[in-house]
């Protein structure tokens, strides 16, 4: 999977997570409604921290 999340504040990740496809590929935008997100932060093994 290839989540981009970052980190807003107050515990708070936006994220884009998953595409139209549930893959990792897809059309540009949000075309379920649940492809991109606001949630509270959870720890995971991020590639990268910036």
């Amino acid at each position: 999977m290839h989540d981009v999340a970052v980190y807003i504040g107050d515990g708070k990740l936006a994220q884009a997570s998953i595409s139209e496809h549930c893959a990792a590929y897809g059309s540009g935008g949000d075309q379920t409604g649940h492809e991109t997100n606001i949630r509270s932060y959870y720890n995971y093994p991020w590639n990268c921290y910036l």
